[in-house]
């Protein structure tokens, strides 16, 4: 006769042997990898909020061409570009005419009104358009040079009536230029012309400073560049000036600008801007 307490022992060591075993595989697995992030962008559900797919790791990268254009109602914070020497052509003499292609009087404007077509945010068509002006507003001053040396005057002595005739061969193109583009956009031109020797000392100053760890602040330098535009004597003027504006030129840093800037700068900031006028050459731009 079999024991049945026997058998009732071994079901249970065969039931405990099949617990532990699977136990055992339970918790024999693969080893731990981090959670891979989601890469592709995110798709609203017409169900409940966005859910990710598959796609490039491009979630959180702007596409410049994607982005609205700057305005006046949505300033453009990126760097304004910076002030370009430009390869001025030879003036003309009695015997020498300045004949410029409309490639190189192209390139002329883009050098010398870089800084005014960034500031100003004007529409492709519209900035199309002032460079079309900038450009004849530019050759007229050519050839009314041009043709007064060729009469006769001389770029020195007889400069005032050089510049009347240039200012009288530009200011039909002004009138078009503010019938087309506003007079906000004249003005602007005119302003921007009148202080681009200023705008150049206060770049070259406000890089030196940044490169001294005393930056200035955007408002600083409107505040320097309103003093600078005040000057303590006056500037004299050649044809290259005449014809070309300041482009190539700095401002001088007189003591009464020095007076005025030591409201609006820290006593670093002064002493650098000293030592930025015992350095400045009026004459043309560091190179």
């Amino acid at each position: 006769m079999k024991n049945p307490g026997r058998k009732i022992i071994l079901a249970g060591l065969g039931l405990g042997l099949c617990l532990l075993l699977g136990f055992k595989a339970f918790f024999q697995t693969a080893p731990d990898t981090p959670p891979q992030p989601v890469t592709g962008p995110l798709t609203p559900s017409p169900n409940g909020p966005a859910t990710p797919v598959a796609g490039p790791s491009t979630l959180f990268a702007a596409d410049p061409a994607n982005l609205p254009p700057p305005s006046p109602d949505r300033p453009d914070h990126s760097a304004t570009p910076a002030p370009t020497e430009v390869d001025l052509p030879s003036l003309p003499t009695g015997d020498y005419e300045m004949n410029l292609s409309d490639e190189q009087i192209d390139a002329l404007v883009e050098t010398h009104y870089g800084r005014l077509f960034h500031n100003l945010h004007l529409s492709p068509e519209r900035q199309t358009r002032l460079r079309a002006l900038l450009h004849e507003r530019q050759k007229a001053a050519i050839e009314a040079a041009n043709s007064a040396i060729l009469t006769g005057l001389n770029p020195g002595r007889d400069l005032p009536t050089i510049t009347r005739a240039i200012e009288l061969a530009q200011a039909e193109v002004d009138e078009a230029l503010q019938t087309e583009l506003g007079e906000k956009v004249l003005a602007a031109c005119q302003e921007f012309e009148r202080t681009l020797p200023q705008q150049n000392s206060v770049y070259h100053f406000g890089r030196r400073l940044a490169a001294l760890r005393e930056p200035l602040l955007p408002e600083q330098e409107k505040q320097l560049l309103r003093i600078l535009a005040e000057p303590e004597t006056e500037t004299s003027l050649d044809l290259g000036r005449v014809l070309f504006g300041g482009v190539n030129t700095q401002a001088p840093i007189g003591n009464k600008a020095i007076a005025a800037a030591a409201k609006i700068l820290s006593p670093r900031q002064l002493d650098l801007l000293r030592d930025f006028q015992a350095a400045a050459r009026p004459e043309a731009m560091s190179r």
